[in-house]
């Protein structure tokens, strides 16, 4: 597969999406948009939730790069909260790229069952980083609960995204930045330290 002609077709479905949304964006004004034809686009997707899911896929990928940060052993523990907190303000600002994962998620909800198994793979291979980076933020011993704090700040992550999506306005940005700041510095440490002196006195 050329990557070059899947960037141009993903760039030019973003570019719709941008202008009509994610229920208004057709495959038909997606290939107008890259100036091919349906056949082009086909021999890389079947269907635009294929094409929307891989762009969700591109677009989300700031776990992984955080925490391959966390496991290279180059950036102290204050670094790499304060990278993980810039990660999840940007999450927020993704609004077109969130938008295509909440519709896709309603999707796989109402019965897609490939979108179905697409999103659970995806959202083990979230929870699998998030541990990832909680270890090297933390330096965490193995614990039974890990993966559940892990899909719980996914699920909170999900969350806030959605109150952004529908324009809620409950919190300014900077709020969220600040709540986030003082989680990962103060809050989640201490909840760890809670948890290993429960395990130890158990």
């Amino acid at each position: 597969m050329s990557k070059d002609a899947k960037a141009h077709i993903i760039e030019a479905a973003k570019r719709v999406i941008a202008r009509n949304g994610v229920h208004n964006a057709s495959i038909q004004s997606i290939v107008e948009e890259a100036g091919i034809s349906k056949g082009a686009l086909y021999h890389y997707y079947k269907n635009k939730d294929a094409l929307l899911y891989d762009i969700m896929d591109q677009s989300l990928k700031v776990s992984t790069d955080i925490a391959n940060k966390a496991k290279s052993g180059q950036y102290t523990s204050e670094e790499l909260q304060e990278i993980l907190v810039d990660g999840i303000i940007e999450r927020f600002a993704k609004k077109d790229d969130n938008r295509i994962q909440y519709y896709l998620s309603q999707e796989a909800m109402q019965g897609n069952g490939e979108l179905h198994a697409r999103f659970k793979e995806k959202y083990n291979g979230w929870i699998d980083r998030v541990e990832e980076i909680m270890t090297g933020v933390y330096s965490l011993p193995p614990s039974k609960i890990n993966r559940a704090i892990a899909a719980s700040l996914i699920a909170m992550v999900d969350g806030q995204v959605l109150q952004i999506l529908l324009e809620a306005e409950i919190v300014p940005m900077e709020e969220y930045r600040e709540f986030w700041r003082r989680l990962l510095e103060v809050g989640l440490p201490a909840f760890l330290n809670h948890l290993a002196e429960s395990e130890l006195s158990g």
